[in-house]
């Protein structure tokens, strides 16, 4: 009763790797009417494959040669042309002895998973290819970015070149409204060239990185203050830190540029004549988190999800002049490092941009 109600496959072979008997499961699958018909046949009188019956009873006899159990292995069952995938185990019976007199077999159809996991590998396969494929995707199109913002630059510096030539040899020659028309073409100049610039730059962010340097944050944000000190000095802003000195996993450079975006943000994006700015840098359980507060213009709430996409300008660029890609570039990096960064604001009131990073160990390859 036991062996004929449990779903294993369950069957008895003699020393001969004759059949003494199985339960109810094993007969189904032998395509027997019947437990008892089983007594005395063999492998090879069963529906089963050729080399699947000689695989059978070659197991059978090194289970009984070596008297050690072979358990769990996998193999295949054909009948009518159907495969099945077995687990199957296999131990020897002996007599009062002592003596080896067959074996007992048991096996479980796990036909279902051994499919899932063909599956899951054929599944890993083209997902390895398409990498593959999107890796050099990436490349190409670093490759255009760069020969294409190069190829830009030739003819801007060209324009910029006869621009100088008319503002030194003709501007004596020129009226009031000509001088302007002639600074509005230099200040386009200058605002291409950042364009490209930045655009370059932006295409050049990898999208994974292995971050492989412990830094402090603290450092990196006093060093980035120096270098805006003259932007500082020159627009008045009062700038309260609140940094704690502690080490952080991060690619220095990367992170560098993200705090000279959000503080030159800071400061640009400001009405007041002395722009208030806090920074604040904290560890948490998990994660670091960073802070910089401004009492500038702010934002719309429906656009505060739209000033972290490339190319994105909220503001006339006669009064905030910029590319549209600081906050978009400080979000890759972000990203890169396994975070977010997100924004609050209140229009006319000033706006907090804060990015949290989870804490990396030294040559983490994060994507």
């Amino acid at each position: 009763m036991v062996m004929d109600n449990i779903p294993q496959a369950i069957f008895m072979k003699d020393v001969n790797s004759r059949y003494l008997g199985c339960n109810k499961v094993f007969a189904k699958d032998a395509g027997l009417a019947s437990a008892d018909d089983i007594v005395g046949l063999t492998d090879f009188e069963l529906p089963w494959l050729s080399e699947e019956r000689e695989s059978y009873i070659n197991t059978d006899k090194r289970v009984m040669a070596s008297g050690t159990a072979e358990l769990g292995f996998e193999e295949p069952q054909t009948k009518n042309e159907k495969v099945s995938w077995l687990r199957t185990s296999k131990i020897p019976i002996y007599n009062s002895s002592n003596e080896i007199i067959g074996i007992l077999g048991t096996y479980e159809d796990i036909t279902e998973q051994k499919e899932m996991e063909l599956a899951i590998k054929m599944n890993n396969r083209d997902l390895l290819s398409s990498n593959n494929k999107l890796e050099q995707i990436n490349i190409d199109l670093e490759r255009f970015s760069y020969a294409v913002t190069h190829d830009l630059q030739e003819p801007l510096r060209t324009i910029a070149a006869f621009i100088g030539i008319i503002k030194k040899q003709y501007l004596a020659d020129i009226d009031e409204k000509g001088e302007k028309y002639v600074t509005f073409v230099d200040e386009g100049i200058e605002r291409m060239s950042n364009l490209i610039r930045n655009t370059l730059n932006y295409s050049k962010l990898p999208y994974h990185e292995q971050i492989n340097k412990e830094v402090f944050l603290k450092e990196v944000i006093e060093e980035k203050l120096k270098d805006l000190n003259s932007s500082i000095e020159e627009t008045g802003a009062r700038i309260k830190i609140r940094l704690m000195a502690e080490k952080m996993v991060c690619n220095r450079e990367l992170m560098g540029i993200v705090i000279s975006n959000l503080i030159l943000n800071a400061i640009k994006f400001n009405k007041n004549s002395a722009p208030e700015i806090e920074l604040e840098f904290q560890k948490l359980s998990n994660s670091f988190l960073f802070s910089i507060k401004d009492s500038g213009i702010g934002i719309e709430e429906k656009n505060i999800e739209r000033i972290f996409q490339p190319y994105v300008r909220l503001r006339h660029e006669e009064v905030y002049r910029g590319t549209g890609l600081g906050l978009s570039i400080c979000k890759r990096i972000i990203n890169i490092h396994g975070g977010k960064i997100w924004a609050d604001s209140v229009l006319g009131e000033g706006t907090r941009v804060t990015f949290e990073i989870p804490i990396l160990e030294v040559g983490q390859l994060v994507n």
